[in-house]
């Protein structure tokens, strides 16, 4: 004997199917967004390679990755260091990444000055690192919501057989 699905049933079997749907695809969504963390190993990364094109006399080419370290990087950043406290942070970065070492690749200093305003850069944003959240938090949400939802369905729907 064949049994038809209740209306309640056939609801709860939809309302699965498109919570499920629009959770993967604002996972997918904020998953394609990169993180603060990846933000700044990603500028971390462009500072070694300022101080090897600045050792190989490419000047210009240092310049503009430590431009971009700071404009295509820590940018992004600013808003999670300033929204956990830490806007000194974000003043002492943007002064270390666009001033100073920006300045001292066009005045031509030595390496070794370079290479110490680098890890200075690189110790303070080893700080950055512990303060900024790693994963965007909409996306625990989402999961999170969505679980609570499946297991709440699935409960009703195994009710319902018993029934």
């Amino acid at each position: 004997m064949k049994r038809k699905l209740s209306v309640p049933l056939l609801t709860i079997v939809l309302s699965i199917t498109v919570i499920l749907s629009i959770t993967s695809t604002t996972v997918n969504a904020q998953s394609a967004k990169k993180t603060s963390v990846e933000y700044i190993e990603n500028a971390r990364l462009l500072l070694k390679q300022v101080s090897v094109e600045y050792n190989n006399g490419n000047y210009a080419k240092a310049d503009e990755l430590a431009s971009t370290a700071y404009l295509d990087n820590i940018e992004y950043v600013e808003a999670d260091l300033n929204k956990n406290g830490h806007s000194e942070m974000v003043s002492d970065l943007e002064k270390m990444m666009v001033i100073d070492l920006r300045a001292m690749i066009k005045d031509r200093v030595p390496l070794t000055q370079i290479d110490s305003e680098i890890s200075l850069i690189d110790a303070k944003l080893s700080e950055a690192v512990t303060v900024v959240p790693e994963f965007p938090l909409t996306v625990v949400f989402v999961v999170m919501g969505s679980m609570i939802a499946s297991i709440v369905a699935f409960s009703r729907i195994k009710a319902a057989r018993i029934m």
